[in-house]
């Protein structure tokens, strides 16, 4: 069980504060709920029933500060997805993005970024699910960073790219 003051990450939400654990009463049953506060919209309020495996499989604790390193640090080595069929490819982006797997969404990240770059070089443009699909994996893991690192969002690509050596390209 989360508690209390505790930072998750909840699906697609990204980082989430755990604001009370308290019963609630929906829909003509009380319940016991998260109660979470996304960093990114502390006007927002998500539910969570505790009691829902569904829901609280969705939510997982934040990277600690040495993990954020490790993965920084992989991902040079990082493989890219070589899927050329843009539906399988879509399907296959959606999938790591509700599965919220920081190794995967690296991945994709780096798959869209290398795409981008060939098709660039082709005088064609990014496919919109490639393009939409990178701006979600973008948004869950660099807003996990800049949490962890004490970091503004607009800052995590560029720490990203110090730490890495890598000057702007």
């Amino acid at each position: 069980m989360f508690e209390i003051g505790s930072e998750v990450m909840y699906g697609v939400s990204g980082v989430c504060r755990i604001a009370d654990i308290r019963n609630e009463n929906f829909s003509d049953e009380e319940k016991l709920f998260y109660v979470l506060n996304p960093l990114s919209d502390l006007d927002a309020t998500i539910y969570v029933p505790v009691n829902n495996p569904k829901s609280v499989s969705k939510m997982r604790t934040v990277l600690s500060r040495t993990e954020v390193y490790d993965l920084i640090h992989s991902m040079p080595g990082s493989e890219i997805y070589k899927e050329n069929n843009s539906k399988v490819r879509k399907e296959l982006f959606t999938n790591i993005l509700k599965s919220g797997d920081r190794e995967d969404l690296v991945k994709l990240i780096k798959t869209v970024y290398f795409e981008k770059k060939q098709r660039e070089k082709n005088g064609k443009k990014m496919w919109v699910s490639d393009e939409t699909a990178l701006k979600k994996a973008e948004k869950m893991l660099y807003e996990e960073f800049a949490a962890v690192l004490g970091l503004d969002f607009d800052d995590v690509l560029p720490f990203i790219k110090s730490e890495l050596g890598e000057l702007d390209s």
